[in-house]
């Protein structure tokens, strides 16, 4: 067995040295941790990350977190693959903890303190791509960590449940729909992977609607089938790096879904052009006035290096959605600070003027 063990405490975000990250290994190996508590009583709904970890060859994800009595753990990998598990335990101040989670092929299990291994859940999640290897402990003044140790040994043994559930749950093709030819362009945008002219002739309606800047940054907007992303929890997704907009098939009909999406877009473009993101402006202007920050990100969509989905940049693209879909609608958009809110994305150039002004008299 090699394994290395690191006695330091890193700060959640800091990466171990790669000699560490090396001893990573994706498809079997294991990881211990030991972690001390320094509080007595631990709050119901107060996650706290205790490790993330990615793989040396960046195809999986390990976290482990601490929420009052339970421990919770997750192991992504194959592209769309999700385990988890949930197990009681009951923290206690001063007394270290042993936690040693373990995997091979499909299957996945963690134990505490050597006693029964707990067997993780399976899940099918949307496709992730390649992540940047780390290995991250929490900096939290409640625990303190006595040592982490990486091994490419494994007390788990795939189970043949696992194993069907891998071959039964193909991952979808992502890939494969941003190499769909284009079936036509408007204003400069493609669209690929509509049923018919009809679909086309929906998205086509809305992305009249926006305004020059809007559309410029958005490179195509792609159909996705219903049945493509069996467990997917989105209806409309934007893809920076593909300048794409996707937009699952039955929400086609929802104008809100789609003009969500484009703000997300003109938002990244703003960040791109002028090094800020709207997202920032609006969150100053509004957010921080209504209600206390939100809290981050859930931690596996930042170390997936998905767009930070933070409660300003959701606000500012649902507000928007949801003006559209007003004016859409031939209704007023009656809603706390609507109107300061509309003359925002108007100014920042969400939606043309004449449309603005529309929404305010009810409507087109």
């Amino acid at each position: 067995m090699k394994s290395i063990a690191l006695s330091l405490v890193f700060a959640l975000g800091s990466a171990v040295p790669v000699f560490a990250q090396q001893m990573l290994r994706a498809g079997h190996g294991s990881i211990t941790l030991s972690v001390t508590p320094q509080i007595d009583e631990f709050a119901f709904g107060k996650d706290r990350v205790l490790l993330q970890a990615v793989s040396s060859d960046g195809s999986e994800l390990y976290e482990i977190h601490q929420d009052a009595g339970d421990l919770l753990a997750l192991r992504q990998f194959r592209k769309c693959l999700r385990s988890s598990a949930r197990i009681p335990h009951d923290f206690q101040n001063g007394k270290p903890s042993v936690i040693k989670m373990s995997w091979d092929g499909a299957s996945t299990q963690i134990s505490i303190d050597g006693g029964d291994s707990a067997i993780f859940d399976l899940s099918q999640i949307d496709e992730f791509g390649k992540m940047s290897p780390f290995v991250n402990t929490t900096q939290d003044p409640a625990f303190t960590f006595d040592g982490v140790t990486f091994a490419d040994s494994s007390d788990a043994a795939e189970s043949g449940r696992d194993a069907a559930f891998v071959q039964l749950t193909p991952c979808p093709d992502r890939a494969g729909l941003f190499k769909t030819a284009p079936q036509e362009k408007f204003r400069g945008i493609a669209l690929q992977n509509f049923p018919d002219e009809k679909s086309r002739a929906i998205v086509k309606k809305y992305i009249a609607l926006l305004p020059d800047a809007v559309a410029a940054a958005i490179g195509r907007v792609i159909m996705v089938e219903s049945n493509r992303y069996a467990a997917a929890m989105w209806r409309g997704q934007a893809d920076f790096p593909h300048k794409a907009i996707l937009l699952q098939q039955d929400s086609l009909r929802d104008p809100a879904v789609f003009f969500h999406e484009s703000a997300h877009m003109f938002d990244y473009a703003g960040k791109i052009k002028n090094g800020v993101w709207f997202s920032e402006k609006w969150k100053k202007q509004f957010t921080d006035k209504e209600k206390n920050p939100a809290p981050a990100a859930m931690a596996d969509a930042t170390v997936l290096g998905v767009f930070d989905a933070s409660s300003a940049a959701e606000e500012l693209a649902d507000f928007t959605g949801n003006s559209y879909a007003a004016y859409l609608d031939h209704h007023p958009f009656r809603i706390e600070g609507a109107d300061e809110k509309l003359a925002f994305i108007m100014r920042s150039g969400f939606m043309n003027r004449d449309i603005y002004v529309k929404i305010n008299r009810g409507g087109q």
